[in-house]
């Protein structure tokens, strides 16, 4: 059996949040530790790396679902206004624009989800903490007891 301990400074649960989320981008181009550090003092003291993995997944599952959001809106719009024009010029073909059409004219950083803290904040109210309180006492009390050096 080995036991790591939970990360009880902030620094070290912002280091193993930002450690997840190192690949994504956010809000105002923070970098995933700045944000993690923003967080962290919100989340609860009993998360684990996998509660915190959890989080993660959780947020960037959020800013997906919005950019696919926008990318409806953004077709909706140009439908919107290809009506509108058809109604002045009737003999026009039919229109083309659709999901694939809208993504297709974006670049790759706009077709990049953007994480934002609220994401995070929410990802981690639905997230419920893998260990309770009594279980990591549980493990802390077998840490003390075999391993008596270590403090």
């Amino acid at each position: 059996l080995v036991y790591l301990g939970q990360a009880n400074k902030k620094e070290n649960r912002a280091q193993i949040l930002a450690a997840l989320m190192r690949n994504f981008k956010f809000e105002h181009g923070m970098d995933a530790m700045s944000i993690a550090l923003q967080v962290v003092d919100q989340l609860p003291q009993s998360m684990t790396g996998a509660d915190f993995s959890a989080i993660a997944s959780g947020a960037l599952q959020r800013s997906l679902h919005r950019l696919c959001d926008e990318v409806e809106l953004e077709v909706d719009r140009r439908r919107l206004l290809e009506e509108t024009r058809k109604q002045s010029s009737p003999n026009d073909g039919m229109s083309n624009i659709d999901v694939d059409f809208v993504v297709n004219e974006w670049d790759d950083d706009r077709l990049l989800p953007t994480v934002t803290t609220k994401d995070l904040l929410e990802a981690g109210e639905e997230v419920i903490p893998s260990v309770s309180a009594e279980e990591l006492a549980g493990y802390e009390a077998l840490r003390v007891q075999f391993s008596p050096d270590f403090k």
